[in-house]
């Protein structure tokens, strides 16, 4: 480790016990465990069994982590909460829309994991939205398309910041200045780049961003982040 804190390469690698028995290409299902997250979690279960938890402690912990997170995605505390995976990050803006007869949203159903088609189909049976489905190129979200698809009527456009198949990046910043013309929602599913590849939500033009800690977070399954830009979350009514 160098003084300003980072670990050499060996040193990163020697935190993973499971790469010692193999080599493990699929982090994009999900991460390994390092060895400090299992040391936390047995603390805390250890902890439990004794009766011996620190209530205080624990408020002290979790805010912690949730300025950690802030400060992986550039963003201020107060704009996080904990979920428990991406699908409900997810569905937790699409249920809080006062969605209009005429609204739309623009997503490429194609590339979109099902945890960002089913909320979308979910609000155009209740509440009458269309869903307007772009179609992707060579593999590619093509953000021309999105924007050549929108309408003064589009409310939300989501996309992912990495497709989970076939893993391309997607070039958000075309999307998020046409969003800004017409006061729609950019939402992101994050969970392919987050922990991966420098995240910048402000800097993206990214409203709000859906993850679970299970890939590139290198957590455990049943736990997410959910990023709400502050000026949004002011517009909307949590289910």
């Amino acid at each position: 480790m160098d003084p300003n804190g980072t670990l050499s390469l060996e040193e990163a690698r020697d935190l993973f016990p499971g790469r010692t028995q193999s080599t493990y290409l699929s982090t994009c299902t999900r991460g390994l465990l390092p060895a400090p997250a299992r040391e936390a979690l047995d603390a805390h279960l250890a902890g439990l069994e004794t009766r011996a938890t620190d209530k205080a402690g624990l408020f002290e912990l979790t805010e912690s982590v949730r300025g950690s997170f802030a400060s992986l995605v550039r963003c201020d505390s107060d704009e996080v909460a904990y979920t428990k995976n991406v699908s409900e990050g997810l569905n937790m803006i699409a249920a809080s829309i006062d969605w209009r007869d005429g609204d739309n949203v623009v997503v490429c159903l194609d590339m979109e994991h099902p945890n960002n088609v089913y909320p979308w189909l979910n609000q155009r049976a209740r509440h009458g939205i269309e869903v307007r489905a772009v179609a992707h190129r060579d593999g590619h979200v093509d953000p021309q398309c999105i924007v050549d698809t929108m309408n003064a009527r589009t409310r939300l456009v989501t996309l992912p910041t990495v497709s989970f198949a076939p893993g391309f990046r997607t070039a958000i910043a075309e999307v998020a200045r046409a969003c800004r013309e017409y006061d729609a929602l950019l939402l992101a599913d994050g969970v392919q780049s987050v922990g991966i590849l420098d995240t910048d939500v402000k800097a993206m033009g990214i409203d709000a961003l859906a993850v679970s800690t299970a890939q590139g977070l290198c957590g455990w399954c049943g736990m997410g982040f959910w990023y709400c830009r502050r000026e949004g979350a002011q517009r909307w009514q949590p289910a």
